[in-house]
C-alpha cells in the first residue's frame, strides 16, 4: 500500500516527483572514487557524473546476482552462488554459468576486461529529475514470481573502469556510460588517448628524454608501428548464440617500465568521446583500443577492449539478454531461472541484499522467496511499485526482445 501512496502524490504529468537520492553506498567510499574522477568531453554527462546528486554503488553495495523465478524454491541468488548448490542437482553445472564466482561465464561478465585481475569497477546511477525531484524506476511483478523493472527516459547509468598499479593506487582509464532514451539505451565511452599515435606523443611530452630509454622507445616505437596488430577472437563456449564469433585484433603496449608514467598519462588526459575511429589500423586489420600484458599501463593487463567497436549495436549484443532464462541456452539447468539482470542493465537491481546474501557472500534463506525491495529505495521513493498499464508512456517502454519470459512448463 505505500509504494501506491507514494503515487498517489501526482504533478502535471499525472506522475511522482517525489523521490530523493540517497548513499547507496557509505558516502566516505564514494568520495575517494569521486576524488579519482576525470572530465568528460561531454557537458551533460559531465555534469551528471559529478553532481553530488548522483548516486554510487558497487558489488558491495549492490551484490550482483539473478532471479530464479522458476525454480524451486524461487528467489534471488547472489552471482557468488557456491559451486555445490548447483552441481549437487547438475554436475558441473556451475561451471557453465560462472567463470569464477562472483562473475558469469563470457559474455556477461564485464565488457572487455573479463581476464583482467587489477580491473577496478564502481557504478553510478544518475536519474531523471522534474522539479528537482528524482523520477523513480518502476517495477511489477509477473504471474510466475519475476519481478521486472524500468528505468524511466533520461537515466544515466555509468562505469567507472579503474586500474590498479602494483602500488595498490587506482587510476581511472575509462569511462562508460548509458543513457536510457523511451525506445533504447545510447552507449558513450570516453577515454584519454583516442589513438596509439596520441598516447606516443603523449609519452614523449612527459619523458621528453624518452629515446633513451629503452623500455620507453620500444614502447613509442611500437605505438606508431602500424604492424603491430595481434590476430585474436572473442567467442562463448557456454552461452552460445547470444555472442557471435569476433574475429579482430590487438595491440599490445610494451610495459612502460616506471608505473608513475602510466598514472601521469591517466592522471592528465583529457577524457573524450571513442568515435568511429580505430586505436590502430592497417588495411583491413583494426583494434579499437589498446591491450598490453603489463600490470602498469594505461589499460588493464589482458584487456580486450580492441575487439570490440564502440557502437550501441556491439553493446547491445550482450545486454538484450539481461534477465534472459537460463533454459535458452542449457536445457538442462532450467530450474536455474535467469541471467542477470533486467531492461537490458547487468549491474543494477532494486533487492535487498541482507535478505538473499551474507557478509561473504554465500547464500542466504534458500528455503523461502528471499525477494525483498530495498529500505532505502523503498524510503526514498527511488522505486515504487506500478502496474505496466499506468506507467507514464512518456517515461517508460518495455525493449523489445527476441525471447519472452514463461513459467517452467
Amino acid at each position: 500500500m505505500r509504494h501506491w501512496l507514494v503515487l498517489s502524490l501526482v504533478c502535471v504529468t499525472g506522475f511522482s516527483i517525489r523521490a530523493r537520492a540517497i548513499d547507496i553506498m557509505p558516502a566516505a567510499e564514494a568520495k575517494k572514487y569521486q576524488a579519482l574522477l576525470p572530465s568528460l568531453d561531454n557537458a551533460a554527462i559531465d555534469e551528471a557524473m559529478h553532481s553530488p546528486q548522483t548516486m554510487w554503488y558497487d558489488a558491495k553495495s549492490i551484490v550482483p546476482g539473478y532471479q530464479d523465478s522458476m525454480g524451486d524454491p524461487v528467489g534471488f541468488r547472489p552471482n557468488t552462488i557456491e559451486n555445490i548448490l548447483i552441481d549437487l542437482a547438475v554436475p558441473g553445472g556451475w561451471r557453465r554459468l560462472f567463470q569464477d564466482r562472483g562473475r558469469f561465464n563470457f559474455p556477461f561478465a564485464t565488457g572487455g576486461a573479463d581476464l583482467s585481475k587489477n580491473f577496478v569497477k564502481v557504478n553510478f546511477w544518475a536519474p531523471p529529475r522534474q522539479g528537482g525531484q528524482v523520477i523513480p524506476v518502476v517495477y511489477w511483478k509477473l504471474n510466475f514470481g519475476r519481478w521486472r523493472w524500468l528505468f524511466p527516459a533520461g537515466t544515466r547509468l555509468g562505469e567507472v573502469m579503474m586500474i590498479r598499479y602494483p602500488s595498490g593506487d587506482l587510476r581511472v582509464f575509462e569511462v562508460r556510460v548509458r543513457t536510457r532514451e523511451l525506445d533504447k539505451w545510447h552507449n558513450d565511452v570516453f577515454r584519454p588517448y583516442l589513438s596509439a599515435a596520441e598516447l606516443a606523443d603523449a609519452v614523449k611530452m612527459l619523458r621528453p628524454g624518452w629515446a633513451e630509454s629503452p623500455a620507453l622507445k620500444q614502447a613509442v616505437n611500437q605505438l606508431n608501428n602500424s604492424g603491430s596488430l595481434i590476430p585474436r577472437s572473442l567467442s562463448t563456449d557456454y552461452f552460445k548464440g547470444t555472442f557471435a564469433k569476433v574475429d579482430g585484433h590487438i595491440d599490445e603496449v610494451p610495459d612502460f617500465g616506471e608505473e608513475d608514467l602510466a598514472k601521469d598519462l591517466l592522471q592528465y588526459g583529457s577524457f573524450r568521446t571513442v568515435g568511429s575511429l580505430p586505436w590502430k589500423a592497417n588495411g583491413a586489420k583494426v583494434a579499437y583500443a589498446a591491450g598490453t600484458r603489463s600490470n602498469a599501463s594505461i589499460v588493464p593487463a589482458q584487456y580486450d577492449g580492441g575487439l570490440l567497436p564502440v557502437t550501441n549495436d556491439s553493446c547491445l549484443r550482450c545486454h538484450k539478454d539481461a534477465g534472459r532464462q537460463i533454459e535458452n541456452f542449457h536445457s538442462d539447468l532450467v530450474a536455474y531461472g535467469e541471467l542477470w539482470g533486467e531492461d537490458e542493465t547487468f549491474s543494477w537491481h532494486p533487492f535487498e541484499n541482507s535478505a538473499f546474501v551474507d557478509a561473504s557472500g554465500n547464500v542466504k534463506n534458500f528455503n523461502n522467496d528471499n525477494r525483498r525491495l530495498r529500505a532505502d529505495f523503498a524510503s526514498s521513493g527511488l522505486v515504487v511499485q506500478q502496474a505496466p498499464a499506468a506507467q507514464p508512456a512518456h517515461l517508460y517502454k518495455a525493449l523489445p526482445r527476441e525471447w519472452t519470459y514463461h513459467p517452467i512448463r
